[in-house]
């Protein structure tokens, strides 16, 4: 059986780093089960366009968004608080 890349876990839901509650609390239509089948960003995407009846784009962007948002990153990518050459 080939298993794509995009099949692989990529931590987007880390129960660790609280991922899961900022999830649940952010798209209250996901049901546990949901949840409990979400492995990768691509996953979410799918089932946040599913449930909220968006476009795959806005999905997308939605997912990015929040992720930017819980790993404290902004839009560029880095730590809204990081000062170029000064690592936090």
């Amino acid at each position: 059986m080939c298993t794509r890349i995009a099949d692989h876990p990529d931590g987007i839901l880390d129960l660790a780093d609280g991922h899961m509650r900022a999830a649940q609390a952010k798209w209250s239509r996901l049901t546990p089960d949901d949840f409990s089948d979400i492995r990768n960003t691509q996953d979410l995407i799918t089932r946040v366009e599913e449930r909220y009846s968006l476009s795959h784009a806005v999905a997308a962007r939605d997912v990015q968004l929040w992720d930017a948002n819980v790993r404290g990153e902004n839009e560029t990518g880095r730590h809204p608080l990081a000062t170029p050459g000064i690592l936090i």
